[in-house]
């Protein structure tokens, strides 16, 4: 376990971010969200958690669930982090538009295989 959280922690704090994001960008169009500075930054912050939580989650679990792309995610996380001034917000609404919904799937499915409740 990396951290002193575990990855049960770190997957609802993925959810939580996609949920979180799918609330602010709902009813919202390309054309509102490339006018909107302050929607962006929310929604690139969230996306660095999600990268932060990605990276914290164990070695062993993200090697068991392959079809989540974790060196994709918590390198984009590194990109929007260390290169912000470089960021392509097209890339992002495209990213929120389409992978998010298939990540948002992946998390459930661990949490309910790993952790069911």
């Amino acid at each position: 376990m990396k951290g002193s959280l575990g990855d049960k922690e770190r997957l609802r704090h993925l959810l939580s971010a996609i949920e979180s994001i799918e609330t602010f960008c709902k009813g919202v169009d390309e054309s509102a969200f490339q006018n909107n500075y302050m929607l962006q930054l929310a929604v690139v912050k969230l996306l660095e958690v999600i990268g932060e939580a990605s990276y914290k989650i164990s070695k062993e679990l993200r090697e068991e669930f392959v079809d989540i792309e974790w060196p994709l995610i918590i390198s984009s996380r590194n990109v929007l982090v260390h290169e912000y001034f470089a960021i392509n917000y097209d890339i992002i609404w495209e990213a929120v538009q389409n992978d998010l919904p298939k990540l948002k799937k992946g998390i459930k499915g661990i949490l309910e295989y790993k952790f069911p409740e």
